[in-house]
């Protein structure tokens, strides 16, 4: 199934190269100090920080834009591909109006996770597609992939997205099939630091301009994830040319999402036992076993770099130390409340013994 689906996205590509797609330019910024990514090490995700539809050219009214953004990598033991294409619905929560023109930023197009060494392919797909037949139908099932389906969404597991890209990739296929779809951007670049090149965090630049010089390109800069043209930082503007996307190989060290991951549920009953042993110790063992088990899920996550797992294991374990030293103060609290309560009966019960002497 990986590498079925691996070869399905090159044939695409392999196609609307054919179709033609039309020869655009493309090249790589990068920023000044970047570490490359090192596996293990880094997190590694993708995202869409610009793309701009200029309205003189039909878009919306006659044309829907469908890009098609694929993703190669290694995730736990096998290479993986996260196609995510992005519709009408995706546009409507990402997008605003910029007078000439629309602007998507910063939507993520795969979710963050380690770079785990090897490969790391990217292939785009820009289509233009006329509003009419059957393409409104089939775009409104790859939107219904898109919304619920997406590698990006935190309420599905991502092991879960993976079984059914097959399915975007089939949808995305009977799209390109109708007569009335156009491609008209077509790149796909594989990075192999293996063979020595370099995995870096950088912005890759997709303009639907032919012939653009290398005096021309180094006009273009990057800045706040924006697009821009000039000289200098200080006299460029955003760049409005032509239509274009800016993809982002973005670089992170640190999770904060750990709730949205598969090993959490088990740390919330962990602590839960924890927190009960303080009532009845038979709890504890129970709180032991469960956190051994937890142990073993967070150091076998994919979804984690070693730092970050090394991190989780210490922070869980202080805090369950935290909870169990909690309780064992809490139960010894309640034992001297009833030593007290006890000492205080015995000493009415004496009191009314001593009256008995006197009569």
């Amino acid at each position: 199934m990986i590498r079925q689906l691996v070869n399905e996205v090159k044939e695409i590509f392999e196609s609307a190269k054919s179709a033609p797609a039309r020869e655009r330019s493309n090249w790589t910024i990068t920023r000044a100090g970047v570490n490359p990514f090192v596996h293990r090490q880094h997190y590694m995700q993708l995202l869409i920080n610009e793309m701009y539809l200029a309205k003189e050219r039909e878009w919306w009214v006659r044309y829907a834009p469908v890009p098609l953004i694929a993703t190669t990598y290694l995730y736990g033991n096998d290479y993986e591909t996260t196609p995510i294409v992005i519709g009408p619905n995706i546009f409507k929560q990402f997008s605003k109006d910029v007078g000439d023109g629309t602007i998507i930023r910063n939507a993520p197009v795969t979710t963050l996770h380690p770079y785990q060494g090897g490969s790391v392919t990217i292939t785009v797909l820009f289509n233009k597609v006329e509003k009419e037949d059957n393409s409104e139908k089939v775009l409104d099932v790859l939107e219904g992939f898109a919304d619920v389906a997406s590698p990006v969404t935190p309420m599905l597991p991502f092991a879960s997205y993976l079984k059914i890209a097959g399915s975007v990739m089939t949808g995305m296929r009977v799209l390109l099939n109708l007569p009335r779809t156009k491609p008209i951007l077509a790149y796909r670049e594989t990075v192999n630091p293996q063979i020595n090149q370099a995995l870096i965090p950088s912005h890759l630049v997709l303009i639907d301009t032919p012939g653009l010089t290398e005096a021309d390109k180094k006009k273009f800069r990057v800045i706040n994830s924006q697009l821009y043209h000039g000289d200098s930082d200080e006299n460029a503007k955003p760049y409005r040319g032509s239509d274009f996307i800016l993809l982002e190989i973005a670089q992170g060290t640190t999770r904060t999402d750990e709730r949205t991951l598969s090993f959490y549920p088990l740390w919330q009953e962990t602590r839960k036992l924890g927190m009960q042993s303080a009532r009845q110790n038979g709890f504890w063992l129970q709180a032991k076993d469960h956190f051994n088990a937890l142990k073993v899920a967070i150091t076998e996550s994919p979804d984690l770099t070693e730092p970050d797992v090394k991190r989780f294991h210490r922070q869980y374990l202080d805090e369950m130390k935290e909870i169990r030293t909690g309780g064992a103060e809490e139960a010894n609290l309640k034992a001297e409340k009833q030593d007290a309560e006890i000492l205080k009966v015995y000493q009415e019960i004496s009191k009314e013994l001593d009256a008995l002497d006197e009569l």
